[in-house]
């Protein structure tokens, strides 16, 4: 039979060396981890990098398409502005008794309004 002494030594290198392999095991681990979350880190910095540079993109193609659609909407409006002006200059020199008449109605209309306040 093995004494008490022996029997703790055995037991205390055995405690030692679980110890070790413990501590080893976490240190690995603790490792493994950082190393994960560095990877991790680079991609959602690179996810959100691509995600800036998709949505600077998308936005920049839909801006550029609302320039474009005001543009046509801006040349649409000045194009009837100018033949409602053109139309009303014919009409005026056609027929100035009534474009006067119409202008004077108006006139009266408005300043009823205007006089309610």
């Amino acid at each position: 039979m093995e004494s008490v002494s022996e029997q703790i030594d055995i037991s205390k290198n055995d405690f030692m060396s679980a110890t070790g392999n413990i501590r080893e095991n976490l240190n690995n681990e603790t490792e493994r981890f950082q190393e994960d979350l560095k990877d991790l880190k680079d991609r959602v910095i690179d996810l959100s990098g691509k995600g800036i540079n998709v949505a600077r993109q998308t936005i920049s193609t839909n801006l550029e398409t609302v320039k474009g659609k005001a543009s046509q909407l801006k040349h649409c409006a000045l194009e009837k502005a100018g033949k409602s002006i053109q139309f009303t200059g014919n009409y005026i020199r056609e027929k100035p008794y009534q474009s006067v008449g119409i202008a004077a109605g108006i006139g009266f209309l408005l300043g009823k309004i205007m006089s309610r306040k």
